[in-house]
């Protein structure tokens, strides 16, 4: 008999590290989900390619060495901005910006730089330049205000100007 209480014990102990290992690998898999993924955007430059924008350097150099600029002043062309941005998503949630860089160079009249700056996030507000939402002036109500709020406005029937014109009636 001795030797019957001791084989269901392993086979227990057996069944018992089975479970705690697929416990583990849940556990692994939930905790990979909730990692952030991070996503950059934008213009992507080595710190030694940044470097080599000098003030004198004409327009058609700065484009050379950094390519197309992601915005250029509106009114007057006389400013490109490269900009890039680092997202990171966690889950199912929105992405969330969470580093842009901003840089910055300025032309004289004769184009060549005349300044060049870095900006940061800290340094601006963050503003969506292409929002694909219309702001709407009404009130927001949910379903239930809506369904209550419906209530004592149907009428009885009675006013002949909301039934439509039927002969013989």
């Amino acid at each position: 008999m001795h030797c019957l209480d001791i084989q269901p014990r392993k086979r227990n102990s057996r069944a018992r590290l089975r479970w705690r290992a697929a416990g583990l690998a849940c556990l692994a898999a939930l905790a990979a989900a909730c990692t952030p993924t991070r996503d950059y955007r934008g213009f992507i430059a080595q710190e030694e390619t940044l470097d080599q924008v000098r003030i004198g350097m004409t327009r058609s150099q700065v484009e050379d060495l950094l390519g197309t600029p992601s915005a250029q002043s509106s009114y007057v062309n006389t400013r490109y901005y490269y900009i890039s941005s680092v997202f990171e998503t966690t889950a199912f949630f929105d992405p969330e910006e969470v580093d842009r860089k901003v840089y910055a160079v300025e032309f004289d009249d004769a184009d060549q730089v005349s300044r060049i700056a870095y900006y940061g996030i800290r340094d601006g507000k963050v503003f969506d330049f292409i929002s694909r939402t219309t702001p709407t002036r009404g009130k927001e109500v949910s379903l239930i205000q809506e369904i209550l709020g419906n209530i004592g406005r149907f009428g009885g029937g009675t006013d002949r100007r909301l039934r439509p014109n039927i002969p013989g009636r």
